[in-house]
């Protein structure tokens, strides 16, 4: 019975002592001891049991010297281990919490503070803005160490309001349930803990990323060092589950990370349900999105468009992504692309060699007038087919245009097209490619004139292309206009039909020809000429009547009745046995 009255009595005293102290204040004043480090508030509290606590408006508040913090409830109940904290451990074994607000923030380099970031970090009642590293200071040793450990599992938490981390902001999260460990300066770890949402919003900057976030989360972080961390380490230490629901409002929160590239609009329903392993995603995860009516925007040029992305992960856990976009826009000074349909297949492997992309455009659409300076109309519709991987890209495209009216030589010519465009091997590193296997054709509506080759051998280079052209022209009048030939030379060849094969060269400079060799009905030519020195030679035979033609720097001068030799001695070597080996007649 004594044990009994002297239980009761110790329990009496207990209430009466813990708890005039905490109404009292002086509780405050023992945990405050060094407020400009640890703060701990509260309107209220009591305590029923050694080791549990029930207070309103509570706020625990510190920083060392990577980071500040504050936790504030509107009103909590803890149980906590009293054998800990002698030892500066808050070790929490149950919590609950209602009205929670989770302020973290990284203090800042001295040349960060006038960054606009700076200030869309959470502000922090009593600790200066922005937060800003003092001097770098030895860590202190462990027999010295001055923090206070924080060690809380079993936590509830209801009507999470807020949960802002350096420059991104939750509200009106919802619930969680978990717990987390934090030894200053020492180590971080998230334990796991599960997150129901109701209707969140994510901000960075007052700029909304996400809204109406609705469904479940499970989260885990490995421990860090908070002092080292790393974009690399932080992705690998993590583990979640999500399934969730939510709007993307706009694209604009990507402004200020892509900066002089604008973003705006691009607003849509998505879903995430994906299961990430030490950064790995698992099979089976899926990334849902509709991004409508989205604009970007970088100096001169802008597209714009609506998309539909997937994501997902295989059984090998290789993501695959397929998007779709329609309505797609690109305008700049040189070419302006309207009614894209774009999708896109793309197998992102672990290893970045693995990688693997397919785009598929099947209709586009460009105004011919806004792509090239020379065309005066025109219309192009365009298809293209890419696969890529391992740095390698395989493209078909097809081109058609119609009503385009061209000058060539200060005369305008009017024409229909169709381009089939074989890119194979072409690698990203160097510029390269092979373009045998190209063709194309023009056809004249009016007259019903045509002209049709192909390519091959043929290469694309860095700073422009290498090719052997085949060619074949209904009546070569067009074709001698094209390439500038003099009209008493026109008259001389006739307007016959014409078989070309030669080698042409393009870059930044101009195109050069090179081992051009042409008949007709009665004629033939052999021919070089570089459009940027304006400058070239050829032999013309017509039955008898042969001519040589040297144009220098545009002036054109004529040999008559000159011979082969004479065009291999201007030329240096002979360009027609090269002309018959790739198959045009003598």
């Amino acid at each position: 019975m004594r044990a009994v009255l002297v239980t009761i009595n110790i329990y009496i005293a207990y209430l009466v002592l813990v708890n005039v102290a905490l109404e009292s204040g002086l509780a405050k004043k023992i945990a405050n001891r060094s407020p400009d480090k640890f703060l701990f508030e509260y309107t209220s509290a009591y305590s029923l049991w050694p080791g549990s606590m029930h207070a309103k408006n509570f706020v625990f508040r510190g920083h060392d010297s990577v980071v500040e913090w504050r936790f504030a409830f509107d009103e909590a109940s803890v149980h906590f281990a009293l054998t800990e904290l002698p030892s500066k451990r808050a070790h929490l074994t149950h919590g609950w919490a209602k009205g929670v607000d989770i302020r973290v923030r990284r203090k800042l380099d001295p040349i960060e503070a006038g960054a606009p970031s700076a200030a869309w970090l959470p502000p922090i009642d009593g600790f200066a803005d922005p937060p800003i590293k003092g001097a770098s200071v030895p860590d202190p040793p462990d027999s010295a160490y001055p923090y206070v450990t924080m060690d809380m599992e079993n936590i509830v938490g209801e009507d999470v309001r807020q949960v802002w981390i350096d420059t991104i902001r939750a509200q009106d999260v919802g619930s969680l349930r978990g717990g987390f460990y934090f030894k200053p300066m020492r180590r971080v770890l998230v334990k796991p803990t599960q997150v129901t949402l109701r209707s969140a919003t994510v901000t960075e900057g007052g700029v909304e990323i996400v809204r109406d976030l609705q469904g479940d989360a499970t989260l885990a972080v490995d421990g860090l060092d908070p002092r080292t961390i790393e974009l690399a380490a932080l992705l690998e230490s993590i583990h979640a589950k999500t399934n969730i629901d939510g709007l993307l409002p706009s694209l604009a929160f990507l402004s200020s990370h892509m900066a002089p590239t604008a973003f705006s609009g691009g607003h849509g329903p998505f879903h995430i349900e994906v299961a990430l392993e030490n950064g790995n995603l698992q099979a089976a995860s899926r990334i849902n999105a509709h991004v409508d009516d989205w604009h970007v925007t970088a100096g001169k040029t802008s597209a714009n468009g609506s998309s539909h992305v997937v994501l997902n992960v295989d059984e090998a856990q290789i993501l695959h992504v397929d998007a779709e976009t329609t309505n797609a826009r690109f305008d700049s000074i040189h070419a302006k692309y309207v009614g894209a349909i774009v999708k896109t297949t793309n197998t992102l492997a672990r290893s970045a060699d693995e990688a693997a992309v397919s785009i598929e455009i099947p209709d586009a659409h460009a105004d011919l007038s806004k792509l090239a300076d020379d065309f005066e109309r025109g219309h192009a519709d365009l298809s293209v087919h890419v696969d890529y991987q391992k740095s390698i890209a395989n493209v078909r495209s097809r081109i058609t245009a119609t009503d385009a009216l061209v000058r060539v030589q200060e005369k305008p010519f009017a024409f229909d097209a169709i381009v089939n465009l074989n890119l194979v091997g072409y690698r990203t590193s160097s510029g390269t490619g092979d373009l045998s296997g190209t063709s194309f054709e023009l056809h004249e509506p009016k007259t019903d004139w045509w002209g049709r080759g192909t390519i091959g051998p043929g290469k694309l280079e860095r700073n422009g292309a290498d090719v052997t052209l085949t060619a074949k022209a209904r009546n070569a009048d067009p074709v001698w206009t094209i390439i500038g030939v003099p009209g008493w030379v026109r008259g001389l060849l006739g307007g016959s039909d014409l078989t070309i094969v030669g080698h042409a060269k393009a870059g930044p400079s101009g195109v050069a020809l090179s081992d051009l060799h042409a008949v007709g009905n009665g004629f033939e030519v052999l021919a070089a000429y570089d459009s940027g020195s304006k400058s070239g030679r050829a032999w013309l035979e017509r039955g008898p009547i042969t001519a040589g033609v040297l144009v220098t720097k545009g002036a054109v001068s004529v040999t008559p009745l000159a011979s082969r030799a004479w065009y291999r001695d201007q030329v240096g070597t002979s360009l027609a046995p090269t002309a018959r080996k790739n198959g045009a007649p003598r």
